[in-house]
């Protein structure tokens, strides 16, 4: 994990204002993030289901934590469905509670 400073020193040398919380891959996590606009526009509601985990997967973050709507670009009713299945498959051990947790 980079401290704040050497975080600063890097965005210096690459002559850009360093923003407040951004990591140093947030270029990279941001197109990812696109992507996964392009995927929610797509959905139907019938493909939000707790045994499709490969959708599922869309939605949740590298840590296991679910994705905010606003990030994802998922509607309010789509969110519901997404956050209802993916606890559903939590409780059914489809899909872990935490991925790769460091701490």
């Amino acid at each position: 994990m980079q401290s704040l400073f050497s975080l600063f020193l890097d965005c210096r040398l690459l002559n850009q204002v360093p923003i407040a919380g951004a990591s140093a891959r947030s270029p990279i996590i941001a197109k990812f993030r696109s992507n996964r606009r392009e995927a929610v526009a797509k959905l139907k509601p019938e493909e939000i289901d707790y045994k499709r985990i490969d959708v599922l997967a869309k939605f949740i973050t590298p840590t296991g934590k679910i994705e905010a709507a606003r990030r994802t670009g998922a509607s309010r009713k789509q969110q519901t469905r997404v956050v209802r299945a993916i606890k559903r498959a939590r409780y059914l051990a489809l899909v872990p509670f935490t991925i790769d947790d460091s701490r």
